[in-house]
């Protein structure tokens, strides 16, 4: 039997009424209160046909954004090029910055759930994470993801192409004549992260190279990961891998400075490449055989989804999910050594 709203009353100690000034946004309601309400909302599964009809007439002009860490220049410029878009139709942001944590992502997802937010772009954590967002669908909240993917539910996507520009990136290496390369990647369970490593695992096995289980490093899309990784590879005593794969621009700069506070000279040394690239890199030396990017067009491209969603209020009008695969483009620099020289 479904809950009704004198479920959720009783449940939350509170008036009927005080449930519904809740649910349309109608009306003062202490912080204290609507938690109380929310809580036992989500707690009973409680969610009328009428919820979402009051949403779109208590509209916020808001549009909630999440990413994994607000100080990676990459996602710099996806919410700059984000703000940009919904800011020409009078949309404000509410920025949330996870580290990847599943526990703050749980608490910005509830809060921007609270806030009563128009929108989502969402830069998930983990592979599954329906169960968080059925809120926001269930209230016809359109929910648009960015750089990454979840497996559990379907919501529109905007991503850039991962593993065959990974593939591309390796068999780089191998072309140079590197066989021993090592991986310095972030979490199993991110898409992207998947997406990098089957690129090189697959680049690797096609060229009859063995893949070396000490040269797979795990740890996070950050600089400490590829500082610390990178020391743990550069003074391996046997079979030191001649080359790194870094998945990401943070992880590069981590390894760069690992590198050089043991005088290992790249590209004489070790040869370095990356999916992304460092800022002000026309600036760096040896510039870094990379994956190009494009986060403007990422962030342009999920806003324009989320904007296309919200300007379409009638169920028959709103299309089927959209998975949109943006292109990277490939730049050979200074940063490889050529082995067969």
């Amino acid at each position: 039997m479904k809950p009704t709203i004198k479920d959720v009353a009783e449940r939350a100690k509170v008036s009927p009424s005080t449930v519904s000034r809740v649910l349309t946004g109608v009306g003062y309601v202490s912080a204290a209160t609507k938690e109380k309400v929310l809580k036992a909302v989500d707690e009973l599964g409680y969610n009328p046909n009428g919820v979402a009809r009051s949403l779109k007439r208590a509209k916020t002009q808001t549009i909630g954004v999440i990413v994994p860490d607000i100080s990676n220049p990459y996602f710099v410029r996806v919410v700059r090029s984000i703000e940009n878009c919904v800011s020409k139709s009078d949309y404000n942001l509410l920025l949330c910055s996870t580290d990847d944590n599943a526990s703050k992502e749980e608490t910005f997802l509830r809060i921007l759930r609270e806030r009563r937010i128009d929108g989502l772009i969402f830069a998930p954590s983990r592979l599954e994470l329906g169960s968080a967002l059925k809120p926001f669908l269930d209230a016809n909240i359109p929910v648009v993801l960015v750089d990454r993917t979840i497996t559990d539910v379907e919501v529109d996507t905007v991503v850039e192409e991962g593993e065959q520009s990974s593939y591309r990136l390796v068999q780089s290496l191998i072309e140079m004549g590197h066989e021993r390369i090592a991986i310095v990647n972030s979490k199993p369970y991110i898409s992207t992260s998947i997406e990098r490593q089957r690129g090189y695992e697959r680049a690797m096995l096609d060229a009859g190279i063995p893949i070396r289980p000490q040269y797979i490093q795990h740890g996070r899309f950050d600089q400490e990961t590829g500082y610390l990784c990178g020391k743990r590879l550069f003074t391996l005593k046997d079979d030191r891998p001649t080359a790194i794969f870094a998945t990401n621009n943070s992880i590069l700069y981590g390894l760069m400075l690992a590198a050089r506070e043991l005088l290992i000279r790249i590209p004489e040394d070790i040869s370095l490449v990356s999916f992304g690239d460092l800022e002000y890199s026309e600036l760096i030396f040896p510039r870094v055989t990379a994956i190009l990017q494009h986060p403007d067009r990422v962030g342009t491209t999920a806003a324009e989804v989320l904007l296309a969603r919200l300007n379409h209020t009638h169920v028959e009008e709103v299309q089927k999910t959209r998975r949109i695969v943006l292109p990277t483009d490939f730049r050979c620099g200074t940063s490889v050594r050529n082995l067969r020289d």
